[in-house]
């Protein structure tokens, strides 16, 4: 008796792949943000302040070189010179000019008047800047400190080492996270208040600037030209050329 062999059924169905599943791995990545310690902050925190002081030494062994901290003792005269230069260190300092870092106390004390009047509009604006984000990290760093560093450390969830003073260490829907939000808000009005100021400030001072009779014409009233050609890239050449655009009495220097 025969049988007939059993017939084969065609597929269309393709291989089949495994589901992705996570597999713990024994290999350390270095930069996995979970593992970071106080022994790497204070690592940091070494390297910089070695930075710091050796930039600070360098400052202090080679800030008597005028040609480089001081080129308007070498480049101007007169009374332009007695209104755009600082008064003498050694006058000012006396016999504490001797000691090291001294300058920095002296820096500390010179008056924003004074100082605007030295560097000009512009670099004053800038040092203003910088100083503005020092006053209000400063405000944080105390926020950060009082508040956000004794809520974090007393959060539900035990992390260890850097995280420990972090939002990481807060449950999901905790109350505590009510005091992060609360320093957002607080500390964008502050910044945003700041900045009013001293874009308030910023245009007082350019239009007392402007209305003055200062004589340094160039210094209020320069443009960039860009791309000269190659037979006017002189001083006397540049002038004739717009002198004879614009007029001889419009035309201060080139």
């Amino acid at each position: 008796m025969a049988s007939a062999a059993p017939s084969s059924v065609p597929t269309t169905a393709g291989p089949t792949t495994a589901a992705p599943t996570y597999k713990p791995t024994s290999s350390k990545n270095p930069f996995n943000a979970s593992t970071v310690e106080w022994p790497e902050i204070v690592t940091t925190l070494e390297v910089t302040s070695f930075l710091l002081v050796v930039l600070v030494l360098l400052f202090e062994v080679k800030r008597h070189r005028k040609s480089v901290y001081a080129p308007r003792l070498r480049h101007y005269e007169g009374a332009e010179r007695e209104a755009r230069t600082p008064r003498d260190p050694a006058v000012l300092m006396g016999g504490w000019r001797k000691w090291p870092l001294a300058w920095a106390w002296l820096a500390c004390r010179v008056p924003d008047d004074e100082m605007r009047r030295m560097i000009g509009l512009d670099a004053f604006m800038a040092y203003r800047f910088l100083r503005m984000w020092r006053g209000l990290f400063l405000r944080g760093v105390v926020f950060g400190t009082v508040v956000l560093a004794p809520t974090y450390k007393t959060g539900a969830r035990s992390e260890g080492g850097f995280y420990e003073l972090t939002m990481r260490n807060l449950k999901k829907g905790s109350p505590r996270l009510w005091a992060p939000v609360c320093f957002a808000y607080f500390w964008t009005l502050l910044v945003a208040r700041a900045v009013e100021d001293e874009a308030a400030r910023y245009a007082r001072w350019r239009r007392a600037y402007l209305a003055t009779d200062a004589s340094d014409v160039q210094a209020r009233c320069s443009v960039i030209v860009e791309r000269v050609p190659q037979s006017l890239r002189s001083d006397e050449a540049l002038k004739a050329y717009f002198a004879e655009l614009f007029g001889e009495d419009r035309v201060f220097a080139a």
